[in-house]
């Protein structure tokens, strides 16, 4: 197991509190898997998903409840942006590091 890993949170959530503000996760999570990233069934609009914090043009549109599998290695790399003030983000690690 590699050092960086010790400790690391296997899941959390991001509440998107401004329309049209871009958010990322507030530190580094690490995973040699990726990452679940599913969009709070509760939530009043969309959220999309990207690699910029900039524009949602080529960012992947997420529906309350709907979920994806993003093979990333470093949770901190995707930017989230809501439709809705208040949407939530929730993540968990994919696979045992």
């Amino acid at each position: 197991m590699r050092e960086h890993l010790i400790f690391q949170p296997i899941a959390g959530s991001l509440v998107l509190s401004a329309t049209g503000t871009y958010y990322r996760n507030s530190s580094d999570v690490f995973s040699d898997q990726g990452f679940f990233i599913k969009a709070n069934p509760g939530n009043s609009g969309n959220v999309y998903l990207g690699n910029t914090g900039s524009g949602i043009v080529d960012k992947y549109p997420l529906d309350s409840g709907e979920d994806i599998l993003v093979n990333i290695y470093n949770l901190r790399s995707l930017w989230f942006v809501g439709t809705s003030a208040g949407d939530i983000v929730h993540w968990l690690k994919y696979g045992i590091d």
